[in-house]
């Protein structure tokens, strides 16, 4: 029966005037869009991809949302394998659950006998679309779930931030040779970012710099498909260079002044080229870093910016 409604809701869904992006499917008579992700991620992975598309992990908040993801895997060309969603065990350690944005569970459709202990993170039963933990460092395909209506201000791969008027790139990792990430230097990666007509991220608030710092967001220490010490390459690098002090001469590589500098490591007594990372398995929480003196040092990322 659920189903039945289901299919005449999404029969009259297409009336509404809320428009979701390309490769995604909009809830039933909701302002929220579904993406089916067939490639298999950790969890860590979903989290960065589905922020990307201007969302989270699937953010299931009733039992016409859950059927409705349950019917789009059942349609996936990964039908048989549990997909993660967005639901994480909270960090506070009381035991609840909450959603991977960090609010508060509203519904909830647990198997029987769990959430079991142990277990940080959450799939969605093929066969009848419930929920049961699982362990985070397993690659699977996933379901992410946006609010936001399609943005046709940024080209493909990019961000906007409503606050700052930008789009975002976020060179991420990728390997050179399927086992070693590919390292950028600061002078390549800010000509990377000049051959989309952009530069390397300038940030100048607080909102911004949240912002940046979620784009980055990562989970590497564990990570076994990259050779080496993955924590000491995770770096992304942004476009300052300068000891890091408010209102004096150092400008970004867009040529804006230096009026913030909220999470820096603190300034240094001469000029370096500027990094910033968000990783907590790497005990990076949140900073900027001057890495290097001279920008030839190598790292696996940057984050681009431009005026659509």
């Amino acid at each position: 029966m659920l189903f039945a409604v289901l299919e005449i809701l999404v029969l009259f869904s297409s009336v509404h005037s809320f428009s979701c992006s390309s490769g995604s499917e909009q809830f039933p008579q909701e302002n929220k869009c579904l993406y089916t992700i067939g490639e298999n991620q950790f969890y860590s992975g979903a989290l960065r991809d589905c922020f990307k598309k201007g969302g989270s992990v699937v953010k299931i908040g009733n039992a016409l949302e859950n059927s409705f993801t349950f019917i789009k895997l059942a349609q996936s060309n990964f039908s048989q394998i549990s997909p993660y969603i967005g639901v994480e065990r909270s960090p506070n350690g009381n035991g609840t659950w909450i959603y991977s944005d960090g609010t508060p569970l509203t519904y909830s459709n647990w198997a029987q006998d769990e959430p079991k202990l142990g277990n940080v993170c959450v799939v969605m039963d093929p066969s009848n679309g419930q929920w049961k933990t699982s362990d985070c460092s397993v690659a699977r395909p996933y379901f992410c779930s946006s609010e936001t209506e399609k943005t046709p201000t940024c080209s493909p791969g990019w961000k906007y931030f409503n606050e700052t008027g930008f789009c975002y790139y976020l060179q991420d990792f990728t390997y050179s040779d399927g086992i070693h990430w590919q390292l950028y230097n600061w002078t390549t990666a800010e000509s990377l970012c000049q051959g989309m007509k952009a530069h390397l991220v300038s940030i100048h608030s607080k909102a911004e710099d949240d912002f940046v710092f979620d784009l980055i967001a990562s989970n590497v220490a564990n990570d076994t498909t990259a050779a080496g010490l993955p924590c000491n390459w995770q770096w992304a690098w942004i476009g300052y260079y300068g000891q890091g002090i408010l209102g004096d001469n150092s400008t970004w590589t867009d040529r804006t002044r230096m009026d913030y500098n909220g999470y820096m490591w603190g300034a240094v007594s001469s000029p370096s080229f500027w990094v910033m990372g968000n990783d907590q398995s790497c005990f990076y929480p949140k900073y900027w870093v001057p890495l290097s003196s001279n920008g030839r040092d190598p790292y696996a990322r940057f984050v681009c910016k431009i005026k659509p």
